[in-house]
C-alpha cells in the first residue's frame, strides 16, 4: 500500500487476517541495556527464529531513533520484528554492519506510525535507495565508526568520532567511540575524560564501564574498579563477578 524508500519500510495490506494488531511502543522510551528479542524468516526458513539481547544503543535520525541490538539476526530477517519484554513492537529488523562483531540496526515503530498518514502508492519503482544502502562518506557517524572499530584501526576512528562527538555533543556514543579510540592509542588520561563524559550522558552504559574498569586495573586503582563494578553489576552480573575476582587480584599483589 504505502512505503518509505529512505527507511527500508513498507505497508501491505491482508483481507480476512484473524489477527490481533500487536502493540507498539515509541523508541524514545527505550532503555540501554533493556532486554529484547527479534523474531524474522533467515534465509527462507519456513519457521521463525527468535533471537536475543538487548538494547545497546540508539541513534537520533530524521526525528526518531534507530535502535542498535545485540540480537543477531542473519541474511533474510530484514523486516522482522523486534519486541520488548512484555510482546510490545519496538522496532523492524533492517540492517546489521559487516564484520565479525556485526552491529544490528533496527528501524523505530514511530516510522511504522508515520507511513499510515502517506499516500498510497501508484508504482513500486524509486530512484531513492534506504539511507544505509548510501556510499560510506554520506551515512551518519553511527554507522561510520562502525568498520574503523572492528578493524582496530584507531587514529581513523578517533577522527570520525571527534567530529561525531563535535556534531553531536549530546550522544553518548560519540564520546565512547572517542574514548574507546583514544584508549587503544593508549591515550589514557583523555580516554578516562571522554568515557566519563559518555558516563554522564548515560549512566547505563555498559561498555564504557568496562573500559573504564579495564584503565582502573592498568593503574591498580582498585577504588575506582569496585565503583565501576557496583554499576556494571546490576546490568551484567557475569561481568561484575569477573571484575571482583581482579580486585582480590589486585589486593593481594
Amino acid at each position: 500500500m504505502k512505503a518509505d524508500w529512505k527507511h527500508d519500510l513498507c505497508l501491505l495490506k491482508f483481507d480476512k487476517l484473524p489477527f490481533k494488531p500487536v502493540p507498539m511502543r515509541d523508541s524514545s522510551t527505550l532503555i540501554y541495556e533493556e532486554e529484547i528479542f527479534t523474531v524474522g524468516f533467515p534465509s527462507g526458513n519456513s519457521v521463525p527464529q527468535p533471537s536475543y539481547g538487548s538494547i545497546k544503543a540508539t541513534y537520533p535520525l530524521d526525528g526518531n531513533l534507530v535502535i542498535r541490538s545485540n540480537a543477531a539476526f542473519a541474511l533474510g530477517s530484514s523486516g522482522g520484528a523486534m519486541f520488548d519484554q512484555n510482546f510490545n513492537l519496538i522496532g523492524i529488523t533492517s540492517f546489521k554492519n559487516p564484520g565479525p562483531n556485526s552491529f544490528f540496526y533496527s528501524m523505530p515503530v514511530e516510522w511504522i506510525k508515520r507511513l499510515f498518514d502517506t499516500p498510497e502508492l501508484l508504482s513500486l519503482k524509486t530512484d531513492q535507495p534506504p539511507f544505509w544502502a548510501l556510499p560510506n562518506d554520506q551515512h551518519p557517524y553511527f554507522m561510520q565508526v562502525v568498520v574503523p572499530f572492528q578493524n582496530h584501526e584507531w587514529p581513523e576512528l578517533k577522527r570520525i568520532a571527534g567530529l561525531w562527538a563535535m556534531e553531536q555533543p549530546h550522544l553518548a556514543d560519540s564520546w565512547y567511540f572517542l574514548g574507546i579510540a583514544e584508549f587503544e592509542s593508549h591515550q589514557i588520561a583523555e580516554a578516562k575524560q571522554h568515557l566519563n563524559k559518555c558516563m554522564v550522558l548515560n549512566s547505563r552504559h555498559l561498555d564504557a564501564m568496562l573500559t573504564l574498569s579495564k584503565i582502573a586495573i592498568l593503574e591498580k586503582n582498585t577504588s575506582d574498579l569496585e565503583k565501576m563494578i557496583s554499576l556494571i553489576k546490576p546490568l551484567d552480573e557475569a561481568e561484575a563477578e569477573q571484575l571482583s575476582m581482579k580486585v582480590l587480584a589486585l589486593k593481594s599483589e
